[in-house]
């Protein structure tokens, strides 16, 4: 039931047939996400190293066996599909958690930057106030967040400092700035 977009790209329909569970939706959801994070990012970094030609190649690999594992699993009857369930699950999960982290090494800077902010919020619902990794990954995600604004904020500065260059010395800015004004 994959459905081709653009140049191989490939994405499943949202609908769920009766007799199919939750997870299944989850994880096909969580797939076709990186599918459309990957296309962005195949679309952005235009032609890709060999490095990440070969990954970009894994994270389809990764996310086609999840599709697999979830087509196969509800092609079983219903006895065996209940007993085999969770394995499934986890396994199809597995697939995409690989694809995900492939597809954060491909990606721009920005673009990784853009989730930190969901990545800790994930990490306030699910990690109890008492569990010990929650502090040190909000810490590290806070570190991250603190160091790309200032690398945004650097960037403004050098691009402001670059425009005042262009524009000329500070007395012939002034002196443009005078001439406009209408005196009586």
């Amino acid at each position: 039931m994959a459905v081709a977009t653009e140049a191989g790209a490939r994405t499943r329909s949202p609908q769920l047939k009766r007799g199919r569970s939750s997870w299944e939706a989850r994880v096909r959801h969580e797939a076709q996400r990186l599918r459309a994070d990957l296309a962005c990012s195949r679309a952005a970094n235009g032609i890709p190293s060999a490095v990440d030609s070969e990954r970009l190649n894994r994270i389809d690999e990764h996310l086609d066996h999840a599709d697999y594992l979830l087509d196969e699993h509800f092609k079983r009857k219903w006895p065996v599909r209940f007993a085999t369930a969770s394995r499934v699950y986890q396994d199809a999960l597995a697939s995409v958690y690989r694809a995900s982290e492939d597809l954060v090494l491909v990606q721009s800077d920005d673009a990784v930057v853009a989730r930190l902010p969901g990545l800790r919020a994930a990490v306030k619902t699910y990690l109890s106030a008492d569990d010990p990794r929650r502090e040190i990954y909000l810490l590290r995600i806070d570190a991250a967040l603190t160091s790309a604004g200032a690398e945004r904020l650097a960037g403004a500065a050098r691009s402001l400092e670059s425009t005042r260059r262009a524009a000329g010395p500070p007395e012939q800015r002034a002196g443009r700035r005078g001439r406009l004004r209408r005196t009586e």
